[in-house]
């Protein structure tokens, strides 16, 4: 029987099976809306953050993240993060979500994709790809803030610093720096309670033919379950997963 190899590169995703970098979404959703001049870039996909500040002064007119989005007034922080899912991973929602709510919501919709981690956990920092949500409440209520982990430098002993892409928060910006502290981020916003969405590992089952190893870090899933006759071979220590038939 021929064997047929399907090699998995870095930034591969449902979204875009052939690994070529998409464009995740522009800035143009209205009569001056424009980039905040910062994105979130891997071998896959750039999303560009997009404003201006719907409470300073920008329009609130509906932005749709992705194609059949609910639609948000403006840019808002959700409206960034919710892109990025969709381009990175394929994935959508169907319920209207908050930023302090998004990392419950993805993980309750996708829990074989995606686990959720606490602020502190030990030997636990954001890690490039991951989404944070920031909240005021122990419960994530409110309104709260999100954004798109796209650097992270933390020692061994929990301390240093991540890198976000963001909309609509204080400085407009489009990015911004978090220090963190025994595991611990330190959000400049003013949010008490901070936790994250982080892909999951894939499955340890030979049978199951969906999800796959990315070497930026991040687990990603691509959908093979249309394939008949085929068998996971995994080799973690080369950080790849390949499908062999």
């Amino acid at each position: 029987m021929l064997g047929i190899i399907i090699a998995i590169l870095p930034g591969l995703n449902q979204a875009s099976p052939a690994g070529a970098q998409t464009l995740g979404g522009q800035c143009n959703a209205f009569s001056g809306a424009t980039g905040l001049g910062s994105s979130y870039s891997d071998a896959n996909i750039s999303v560009p953050t997009c404003g201006p500040r719907p409470i300073d002064g920008g329009s609130q007119q509906a932005v749709y993240a992705y194609p059949g989005a609910l639609s948000t007034p403006g840019y808002q922080c959700v409206e960034f993060s919710e892109r990025y899912l969709y381009y990175k991973f394929g994935v959508t929602m169907p319920v209207a979500t908050n930023g302090a709510q998004l990392v419950d919501r993805y993980a309750a919709r996708y829990p074989s994709m995606f686990t959720t981690i606490r602020n502190g956990t030990p030997n636990s920092a954001p890690q490039i790809g991951d989404v944070l949500s920031f909240s005021n409440t122990p419960t994530f209520g409110g309104t709260g803030h999100t954004a798109v982990v796209s650097g992270s430098a933390v020692n061994g002993a929990g301390n240093g610093q991540i890198w976000v892409e963001e909309e609509n928060a204080d400085d407009n910006h489009g990015n911004n720096v978090m220090s963190v502290s025994s595991w611990s981020v330190r959000p400049e916003y003013g949010f008490a309670y901070v936790k994250w969405l982080h892909p999951a590992a894939p499955s340890n089952n030979p049978h199951d033919v969906r999800q796959f190893y990315v070497l930026n870090g991040a687990w990603a899933t691509f959908d093979l379950s249309a394939a008949t006759g085929v068998t996971v071979a995994s080799d973690l220590s080369q950080g790849s997963y390949g499908v062999i038939g």
